[in-house]
């Protein structure tokens, strides 16, 4: 590291993604601090997660800033004012605190909009630069996502710095956006992008699409049998149960029997996970007798190890060896997913006799769905639902009468009867318990039980918990080694309840018939 030279040092600087990092970093020489301190710009992520002071602590002479803002309206339903703004702060220090802040309502707007240069803003939000146009007199580079009204582009477009303006449109504007008069703003280059989420809902949106992409650079989120010959590009979509955000290929149930295409498209886009939803009108889609037939055969793919079904019939899909997630919802039919072992596993509102699940890498599992029996494969062997407390980080499913056994590693510690069970982290739910519950030796921050079957009463042995909630049913005897706080809910009953001596606090609006205190 000493023989770096500044330039190679700053390049170093750039994969720095918290302020802690940057400290680290200053820390080792006097040449690594001179050379942060002589930057004109940060990481990415450092400037969006970092109140802008302690940036310019660590980065005096810095220029050039991106921040995730959003405005007072927006902040209601999430973050849709989103990052991508390019800020250059060298000739006014911002007085606000925290860079997410920054847009905090729009009259201040002129504090900062002097200053940006690039921005990515929602469709519906194009007001706060059609208004105060006049304002942005840097503004180079444009980003307009999930576009649904053209009515105010003019005033948006006639801004003098725009050099590279970006359209994600819906399939609402398609005729008007391809009728719209772009070429008087020639100092503007344009780009297009017909999102996924817009369903084509007849052929004339896709001949509007085509007409548009005679004139100007247009791309796909979705392929279709209509638009195979057409530009495409990935989408981002939000992954279960994880949630997080990733790279997608999204194609149509109409591209059955496509299978080489779409590895190819998926090989070019260097993506590896696949949405598969249907080509349909609302009513079509709620109407199962309508439902797009999907055949689809993925076995032997080399690419694709996360496949998402939505909303389609699968008469047959086959999913890869090498699947390592997949998402089944609102469908029916057969997924076939025997000879894959996947580590997340979401299914909401599936309609099938029985599923067989390979579970020995599973870490996240969250089943809300119509089926009769889970075939759960373990090691080879079918048998009831094994849960590992050591690997599984999530689970959720809910069914009735379902037989689970708790592990830890390679121990079997319990065997429940149960409606349902959910594991978030260091959280346990059992839902409608009739079997006697052991935890003991599983370390956990709290655990609850919810019961509405007063008639199904059952006992549960714990280990240290921080807390306890017994919501509803009858516990005959609740056993638990080091706890802080233990809640029990109108309509609940603790028969015999067995604690250590240190003081916990019981919070009871139900009833405990008997306390017994047991020795540390």
């Amino acid at each position: 590291m000493k023989q770096l030279e500044s330039v190679f040092i700053k390049n170093v600087v750039l994969y720095l993604q918290t302020s802690s990092d940057i400290c680290s970093f200053v820390l080792i020489n006097k040449k690594y601090c001179e050379s942060i301190q002589s930057m004109y710009c940060a990481s990415y992520n450092l400037c969006r997660n970092t109140p802008l002071p302690k940036i310019q602590q660590y980065f005096p002479n810095i220029q050039t800033i991106y921040i995730e803002a959003i405005t007072s309206e927006s902040a209601k339903i999430g973050p849709s004012f989103k990052p991508y703004i390019d800020l250059n702060i060298s000739k006014r220090v911002l007085k606000n605190d925290f860079n997410h802040n920054l847009v905090k309502n729009l009259d201040n707007i002129s504090d900062y909009a002097k200053n940006i240069r690039k921005l990515k803003i929602e469709g519906y939000m194009l007001f706060i630069i059609a208004v105060n146009n006049n304002e942005f007199v840097e503004l180079k580079n444009l980003v307009i996502h999930s576009l649904d009204d053209c009515s105010l582009l003019e005033k948006v477009l006639c801004i003098p710095s725009l050099r590279d303006v970006t359209i994600y449109f819906s399939q609402t504007v398609v005729h008007k956006l391809a009728d719209f008069d772009f070429q008087k703003y020639n100092k503007i280059s344009f780009t297009f992008v017909f999102q996924n989420k817009s369903q084509l809902l007849k052929k004339k949106q896709i001949d509007g699409a085509k007409r548009l992409a005679k004139k100007y650079p247009l791309y796909m989120q979705m392929l279709t049998k209509e638009t195979v010959n057409m530009k495409f590009i990935p989408d981002i979509q939000m992954a279960y149960p994880s949630f997080e955000k990733r790279l997608t290929v999204s194609i149509s149930s109409d591209m059955s029997g496509k299978e080489n295409f779409i590895e190819e498209v998926m090989k070019k886009c260097m993506c590896s996970r696949l949405d598969i939803s249907p080509l349909s009108n609302s009513k079509e889609i709620d109407d199962q007798r309508y439902r797009k037939i999907a055949t689809f055969d993925f076995l032997k793919s080399e690419i694709i190890n996360e496949v998402v079904l939505k909303q389609i019939n699968c008469k047959s899909v086959v999913l890869p060896q090498k699947c390592r997630a997949f998402e089944i919802i609102d469908c029916e039919g057969n997924v076939c997913a025997e000879q894959c072992y996947p580590e997340e596993v979401y299914i909401d509102q599936f309609e099938r006799e029985t599923i067989t699940i390979n579970e020995d890498k599973l870490k996240g599992v969250c089943i809300n769905a119509y089926i009769r029996n889970y075939n759960f494969v373990c090691k080879g062997q079918k048998g009831i639902i094994l849960i590992d407390f050591k690997k599984v980080d999530f689970f959720d499913i809910r069914n009735e009468n379902i037989n689970i056994g708790l592990m830890y590693g390679d121990t079997l510690i319990s065997k429940i009867r149960v409606d349902g069970i959910i594991i978030n982290l260091k959280k346990l739910e059992i839902i409608n318990c009739v079997s006697d519950v052991m935890l003991e030796g599983i370390t956990l921050e709290e655990v609850t039980f919810s019961n509405t079957r007063k008639e199904t009463a059952f006992s549960a042995t714990l280990s240290d918990v921080k807390k306890v909630n017994v919501c509803g049913g009858l516990l005959k005897i609740l056993q638990i080694g080091k706890c802080d706080e233990i809640k029990v809910s109108t309509g609940a009953v603790i028969e015999l309840l067995k604690k250590t001596k240190q003081n916990t606090n019981l919070i009871t609006e139900g009833k405990v018939v008997k306390v017994e205190i047991m020795e540390d």
